[in-house]
């Protein structure tokens, strides 16, 4: 309870953008397999601005594989996929892949810069890592130093400060504590863009 105290409670907010077109996703007859297993078979699906969309199932059943799919970082191997227009998509990859873990936390996500602009407004980097539960003298040292929860956060941190309107989450709660996946929540509820996860 003193560390909660001590990091107060985390204030996540969501950069604003510009909408999208009216239509996000259009997905026809989609199908996919890795070797022999089929992952994604004959699927179709249209996804229109303000949609929110989860995908629930076992590990390993085609979830992240279809997000590549949808996001167009794999080809299906039949079937077309139409991204709309005037789309900026913000990514959560479960792997952490869009970290520099010999970077701090400040580089990754301002990328040196002492402040970032969330929704019109100058926020000073510290500040803005605060409301992610981050300590001043945690975000000078690298994040290979710091826990998956942390990385977690960061990541996060990292999404949100970057104008969105398209918000694929692939298991962002992996690590997360209680507060942090109620803030969570919240933002994700209140999301004004499209959603999938």
């Amino acid at each position: 309870s003193k560390r909660r105290e001590l990091q107060g409670n985390p204030g996540f907010s969501a950069n604003a953008t510009q909408l999208s077109g009216d239509l996000v996703l259009k997905v026809e007859n989609i199908s996919y397999q890795i070797q022999d297993r089929c992952l994604v078979n004959d699927f179709s699906i249209s996804i229109t601005r303000g949609d929110k969309i989860a995908l629930i199932g076992s590990n390993g059943i085609g979830k992240s594989t279809l997000l590549k799919l949808l996001l167009g970082e794999l080809s299906p191997q039949k079937g077309i996929v139409k991204l709309g227009t005037q789309l900026q998509i913000g990514y959560f990859d479960q792997l952490r892949a869009g970290l520099d873990y010999e970077r701090s936390a400040i580089e990754n996500v301002a990328g040196g810069r002492e402040s970032i602009c969330i929704n019109g407004k100058e926020k000073h980097i510290i500040g803005y890592l605060a409301d992610f539960l981050f300590v001043p003298d945690r975000v000078r040292i690298p994040i290979k130093l710091l826990s998956g929860g942390e990385c977690n956060r960061l990541l996060l941190a990292k999404l949100f400060s970057l104008p969105k309107n398209l918000l694929v989450l692939d298991e962002p709660t992996n690590d997360l504590d209680i507060e942090s996946l109620e803030l969570l929540e919240n933002l994700l509820v209140d999301y004004k863009g499209t959603l999938l996860l």
